[in-house]
């Protein structure tokens, strides 16, 4: 075969919410303030839990930190708890991008700021359909 392989040197890490985490062994174990119970919508009380995680994590020396960028999947509104840490995000709707916005404030307050991620350069947002892509 003609084609290159290139092989980049990338690794994930997943640290899974999702109630079907246990099928691939991905389940979070040691996250700090996100829960299986807060961490879809995060809870009534979105400013506080977005502080407490931030201030869990913005030492230069946790992983988050030393990380090259955060992907965003399922759910993908879970992105808002990254965007004070200013790393670049990949932004993939595999379903409805919406999920866990449950309320029409939670779900305004996510569309702003969807377009406030999606308006850095680093940033990339993308979607398996053109609604989730620019239905916001």
């Amino acid at each position: 075969s003609d084609t290159a392989k290139v092989s980049l040197p990338v690794s994930i890490i997943d640290k899974s919410l999702s109630g079907h985490c246990h099928l691939h062994n991905t389940c979070q174990t040691d996250l700090k303030v996100l829960t299986k119970e807060n961490g879809l919508d995060l809870s009534s009380c979105p400013n506080e839990l977005r502080k407490r995680f931030y201030n869990a994590y913005r030492s230069s020396k946790s992983e988050l930190m030393s990380s090259d960028a955060i992907l965003c999947n399922h759910a993908v509104s879970l992105c808002e708890i990254f965007m004070p840490f200013d790393l670049p995000m990949v932004v993939i709707s595999s379903t409805r991008y919406e999920i866990g916005r449950w309320d029409e404030k939670s779900w305004r307050r996510w569309n702003e700021n969807l377009v406030r991620i999606a308006s850095k350069k680093y940033n990339t947002i993308a979607a398996n359909n053109l609604y989730d892509l620019v239905g916001s």
